[in-house]
C-alpha cells in the first residue's frame, strides 16, 4: 500500500468518523433517553440533601414536591428579561393545574454575601418568584448535574426528574412546553 492510499483512507475514516459525531449530537437515542443538544430525558429520583438558603440566608434543604420546575440560574446568565417573562407565562398556564415552581440562583466565584446582594439588586427590576432559594456552595448544581445557566429542570408527581433543558436551547424548550402538557393536561 502506497502512503497516498493510506492517507487517502485515513482521511475518509477521519471524514465519516466526524459525520457520526455530528449526526450523534443533534440528536441521540441511548438507553431509551432522548437527549438534544441542550435537553435530555432523564429518569432519575430527585436528589437527597440539596443544601440551599433562602434569600435571608436562612439554611434548608431543597425538597421539592411535583410535579415541579426548577429553573436554575445566574444573574449573568439567564436574567434576561424576555426568559422571564416566558417563566411567567408558564407559571400563568400550569399553576392553576399544579405546578409548583421553584427558582435557584447560583453565582460562580462570589461569597454568599454578594451573592444575596446580586439578587436582591436583581429584583428590582424582575419579579421575584415566590419559591426562591440561593445555591451559594454550587449543592444544587452539582446534585441536578447541571450543565449551563439557566437550566429548568423537569420533576413529575412521583419526585423523578424527568427532563431537563437549557433554558436558551429553543428546540429544548419547545420539548419542555409538549412535556409539560402531557403531564398537566
Amino acid at each position: 500500500m502506497t502512503s497516498f492510499s493510506f492517507f487517502k483512507r485515513s482521511a475518509l475514516f477521519l471524514v465519516a468518523l466526524a459525520g457520526l459525531h455530528l449526526s450523534a449530537q443533534s440528536y441521540s437515542v441511548s438507553s431509551g433517553n432522548k437527549q438534544g443538544s441542550g435537553f435530555s430525558y432523564v429518569s432519575d429520583p430527585f436528589p437527597s440533601g440539596v443544601n440551599v438558603t433562602d434569600i435571608e440566608r436562612k439554611k434548608m434543604t431543597l425538597d421539592v414536591q411535583g410535579p415541579a420546575l426548577i429553573q436554575v440560574w445566574s444573574t449573568c446568565c439567564g436574567g434576561e428579561p424576555e426568559l422571564w417573562s416566558y417563566l411567567s407565562g408558564l407559571r400563568a398556564s400550569y399553576e392553576p393545574k399544579g405546578l409548583h415552581f421553584v427558582s435557584v440562583n447560583f453565582e460562580n466565584g462570589v461569597s454568599a454575601v454578594r451573592q444575596r446582594l446580586l439578587v436582591k439588586d436583581f429584583f428590582k427590576s424582575q419579579t421575584k418568584p415566590d419559591v426562591l432559594y440561593l445555591d451559594s456552595m454550587g449543592d444544587a448544581v452539582d446534585k441536578l448535574k447541571i450543565n449551563g445557566f439557566p437550566t429548568y429542570v423537569l420533576v413529575d408527581s412521583k419526585g423523578r426528574i424527568i427532563f431537563k433543558t437549557n433554558g436558551k436551547d429553543q428546540e429544548g424548550v419547545a420539548v419542555l412546553e409538549e412535556e409539560l402538557a402531557k403531564l398537566l393536561p
